[in-house]
């Protein structure tokens, strides 16, 4: 009888295919090649002190006759910035898992401004007076501010040192408050109001924010966050807003009491109504250690304004706000440990 002959090539070839087969099974797989579900948590450490720097920076144009300005007269238009840098450090005195009791300190605040005339204002910014003050809030186990009294105690301190007598008059000058509202009012806010569905990225929620402006005006953001991406063990949420349709909250911050009259340019246009505000930005988040690495959100705000008993002169006003934060360093028991810049 004759044996059957094998032929080895596709013998072996079989083989292989056989092997790479089961090899491909038990493989480890790629955690990056896939949408991972994750769920972004704020959590302080007893003893570990969080170091954070904010910067408020806006440009505004006050545009006195857009005719002209198209025209090419300079003097049709005028600009001036506001810059806020603000370092504060959050202690974190008491942590239950129902809640963190945190002690915020403000290592320095420095204002500086330039006026539309392009001459810089020498007096003293309220907000820099918070140089070396403390102020205690509470946080639930999710980190949302459940309790900023002593905040709102401090804003309002703060806000009568906006103003001088004029005679009998109460004049308030330009201050950046609401700046400060900005960035410790809605401290982590990106992961803090996350909807709890949220897991992978493309997800998305809702928040809303507030309007720090030159003028005295209370508007609101409306927010909408997206977790964009997840890759090793850092989150990124993207954030996109517009002008809210609806007033401030009565729950956010008033730094000022009483009638008064408003200095300066903003003081001298009335009737501020608001065209439009776009804007957007972006969160870093640390999921391993529980801490935001910083955020940076800019907007684009267009203002409508009046002349008092003038009825030709309808000055608008351009914002373009920068609002930003970063994780300076974390000292633990005294030492540096992760996160310098």
């Amino acid at each position: 009888m004759t044996r059957p002959v094998f032929k080895r090539p596709v013998a072996w070839g079989m083989i292989l295919a056989c092997v790479s087969l089961l090899t491909a099974g038990c493989a480890k797989p790629d955690l990056n090649s896939q949408p991972m579900s994750v769920r972004p948590v704020v959590r302080f450490h007893q003893g570990e002190t969080l170091h954070y720097l904010f910067t408020s920076h806006r440009s505004i144009e006050v545009q006195w006759d857009a005719q002209a300005l198209a025209q090419g007269d300079k003097n049709a238009a005028q600009t001036m910035t506001e810059t806020l840098t603000l370092r504060m450090a959050y202690e974190p005195v008491a942590v239950t898992p129902e809640k963190t009791v945190l002690k915020a300190t403000c290592d320095s605040a420095v204002v500086k401004r330039s006026s539309l005339t392009g001459t810089r204002r020498a007096a003293r910014d309220p907000v820099e007076l918070m140089t070396g003050r403390s102020f205690v809030l509470v946080l639930d186990a999710r980190g949302r501010i459940t309790d900023a009294n002593e905040l709102d105690a401090l804003l309002k301190e703060l806000g009568t040192h906006a103003f001088r007598l004029n005679g009998k008059d109460r004049i308030k000058d330009q201050d950046m408050i609401n700046d400060v509202v900005a960035s410790q009012w809605f401290l982590w806010d990106a992961v803090t109001s996350m909807d709890p569905n949220v897991e992978r990225p493309g997800d998305t929620w809702t928040s809303r924010l507030s309007v720090p402006t030159p003028m005295v005006l209370r508007k609101a953001r409306d927010v909408t966050y997206t977790l964009a991406d997840v890759n090793d063990m850092k989150a990124t949420v993207d954030m996109t807003c517009v002008l809210s349709p609806d007033k401030a909250p009565r729950s956010w911050p008033i730094p000022y009491a009483g009638t008064f009259q408003a200095s300066g340019t903003f003081g001298f246009i009335r009737g501020f109504k608001v065209l439009s505000l776009t804007g957007q930005g972006a969160e870093q988040f640390d999921l391993a250690l529980g801490l935001s690495l910083g955020y940076e959100q800019t907007y684009h705000m267009e203002l409508q304004g009046m002349i008092p008993f003038s009825m030709r002169v309808m000055p608008r006003i351009l914002i373009d706000q920068t609002l930003s934060m970063t994780l300076e360093h974390t000292v633990s028991q005294g030492a540096t440990d992760i996160g310098t810049k």
